[in-house]
């Protein structure tokens, strides 16, 4: 269904009871979404222009942005970009240099099969943490988070640089997960708010644009430290953690002197107001963000209200429930019972009825500020936004979890030529993300571009599960990676923008989290897939196609490791391990197309919505405007100093 825009007001912002709840002539509302309710407290709202007495604690980043939108001149949103920019490239640096250094580590400390479990804990700290980034950024400003990101990334790279045990290697890998899924979440939230709903597809993309480079940098970087003779992959992880933070000065130091001075005008508007003299403003950048509408005077931040506004127990009980569910996943075949093993049954079960019962109860009934709003999931476009998103992150992790080691052990791939094969599929995401995104913004629309990618995205499924076994040449891999890429690119692009501009921009950075953290959690259920069928059907095949040479040491070795014991390439052995490790790998891309298959169903009922030059479909003008609605809608008397200060 199109989206509808009949019965909105002419005026540039629309009137609070619109926003508040808004529905269509027809009385779909399931295709719409309501905004937070604005603060309809009489006796907190201002009648001066350019100043409500206060805001709800989570509206303090999104007004701050529009301010800084207001002031930072003509060139200051290519300054933004530009930093934003290049803190990209040390994290695509990163990105593209430590998940081979992360295999040569497992392989170093034996526990290659664990490989699965690690990146289920990873990627559960990485998806679920950017919901608390988002609400702090909510909280305190967007910029002002970044030096807190950055300190977990280099303590996260100290750890794991001087980790001689899994132990502590797996808790520096976690530790900079989480800090760099928050330069990654705030990254994405500043150019959500910057970008129009036509502009974002482009803009979420294009900030990925040193991925379609340095992939293949980091595959001669890589080879010259992991190769031997090189200096190994400790100094490999710890050159990134020396250079990282030097990168990210330029961003922390541009958004702290654009919030500095978004500060100063939020108070001298709010001051102004309490001495009610708001409309007596000499300052031009003052009076321009007075004129766009109400600005709000933030809130007191009290240990309380922040555990609340950041939904500290819903997020408790996500975190755990997955973690019973997935974690046992990947460690089941490692048990002498397999999954019958009564704690693994045991913490899936305490871990579904925690997802499915307590979760959605306490959301629904006992959070103030719920980090999923179930009124999310009863919007379709959202709802089928967030599906197609975990479905699609869900494949790639269940088809590609363990491609390097495949393309090292079965195909004989160099380190170099095994690095680009397993980042050509990212690469490719990112370029079709990019060209969707310029299509979107010509065209306005995305939805049957979107079947296009499911298309391309199964194809390029099934040619791999096709040629697995046929010997392929790296070139036939190469053309079946940007094929999964292009396909990949169009759908992830296509449902951040479905979930994004169906809120109003105060729920912004929310939305944007939640649909990169139901991405991540897909990808962490596509990597407990993955660990399942490797650690339940490897050892199997490798029996069936070795016969007596299968020893229990053998076997230890090749699915512990991808370099010791490997036996030389054309060996009767090595042939046999080859045609193992192609089987397991057909069992991987089974999987992923029947985790893809039902997407197009969700294509077909995502609501063919048009693309405007607003920052989302809610709102005209953004935040300021609305809230200046609102205090239009509810005029009250002006608030004293004591009131607004409380």
């Amino acid at each position: 269904m199109a989206f509808e825009m009949e019965g909105r007001p002419e005026p540039a912002a629309m009137r609070a009871a619109d926003i508040s709840e808004l529905a269509p002539a027809d009385n779909k509302n399931v295709d719409e979404i309501t905004s937070a309710p604005a603060n309809n407290d009489t006796d907190a709202m201002s009648l001066k222009k350019g100043v409500v007495a206060e805001a709800q604690l989570g509206d303090v980043g999104a007004q701050r942005i529009e301010i800084i939108q207001k002031i930072w001149g003509k060139h200051g949103k290519i300054l933004l970009y530009s930093v934003i920019g290049l803190a990209m490239v040390i994290y695509e640096l990163d990105n593209t240099t430590f998940a081979t250094y992360y295999v040569y580590a497992l392989s170093d400390f034996q526990k290659v099969s664990s490989s699965s479990a690690l990146a289920v804990a990873t990627d559960l700290s990485f998806s679920l943490t950017k919901p608390i980034w988002a609400k702090m950024s909510d909280i305190f400003g967007r910029g002002e988070m970044y030096p807190v990101a950055t300190l977990f990334v280099v303590i996260g790279y100290i750890l794991a640089a001087s980790a001689n045990g899994f132990s502590a290697f797996a808790a520096g890998t976690i530790l900079r997960a989480v800090g760099l899924t928050g330069i990654n979440t705030l990254n994405t939230i500043i150019i959500a708010d910057t970008t129009t709903a036509r502009q974002r597809g482009f803009g979420v993309n294009f900030q990925f644009f040193p991925y379609l480079i340095l992939p293949w940098v980091a595959a001669e970087i890589i080879s010259s430290v992991v190769s031997p003779g090189g200096v190994g992959w400790k100094w490999g992880v710890g050159i990134i953690g020396i250079i990282f933070p030097f990168a990210m000065i330029p961003i922390i130091a541009v958004t702290f002197i654009f919030a500095r001075r978004a500060k100063k005008i939020e108070a001298s508007l709010t001051e102004g107001a309490i001495a009610g003299n708001s409309t007596a403003i000499d300052d031009e950048a003052v009076a321009t963000v007075a004129a766009a509408g109400q600005v709000a005077a933030k809130p007191k931040v009290t240990p309380y209200s922040l555990a609340s506004n950041i939904d500290l127990g819903g997020l408790l009980i996500m975190i755990l429930s997955l973690a019973f569910i997935l974690i046992p996943l990947s460690l089941a075949a490692l048990q002498t019972k397999g999954y019958k093993t009564p704690w693994v049954i045991a913490l899936i079960v305490v871990g579904g009825l925690g997802l499915l019962i307590a979760f959605p109860f306490y959301e629904n009934y006992v959070a103030v500020h719920p980090i999923f709003p179930l009124r999310y999931v009863k919007h379709r476009a959202i709802g089928i936004a967030f599906l197609l998103y975990f479905t699609d992150y869900m494949a790639a992790a269940a088809s590609h979890g363990y491609l390097y080691n495949w393309a090292i052990i079965a195909q004989n791939l160099t380190v170099v030529q095994a690095t680009d094969l397993s980042y050509i599929n990212g690469v490719f995401t990112f370029f079709s993300g990019m060209a969707f995104g310029f299509i979107m913004w010509k065209t306005r629309s995305f939805k049957w571009w979107l079947l296009l990618g499911l298309i391309i995205r199964i194809i390029g499924y099934g040619v791999m599960f096709r040629i697995r076994t046929q010997h392929p040449s790296l070139g036939e891999l190469i053309v079946v990676q940007i094929l999964q890429g292009l396909g990949d690119g169009i759908v992830q692009t296509g449902g951040y923008i479905a979930a994004t501009i169906n809120v109003p921009h105060k729920e912004t950075a929310q939305a944007v989290a939640l649909i990169v953290t139901i991405g991540m959690l897909g990808s962490s259920v596509g990597s407990a897939i993955s660990g399942a069928i490797y650690t339940s059907t490897f050892p199997n095949e490798l029996r069936k196609y070795l016969g007596d040479l299968a020893t229990p040491e053998l076997i230890s070795n090749i699915i512990n490791s991808i370099d010791t014991d490997i036996p030389a390439w054309g060996t009767p052995m090595r042939i046999g391990i080859s045609n193992a490790y192609n089987q397991v790998t057909s069992y991987f891309f089974i999987a992923a197309m029947v985790i893809i298959a039902p997407s197009f169903i969700l294509v077909y009922y995502l609501p063919n919505q048009k693309l405007n030059d607003n920052q989302n479909l809610l709102e005209d003008n953004g935040m300021l405007a609305a809230q200046q609605a609102a205090a239009d809608l509810h005029p009250a008397a002006q608030p004293s100093t004591a009131e607004t200060k409380a």
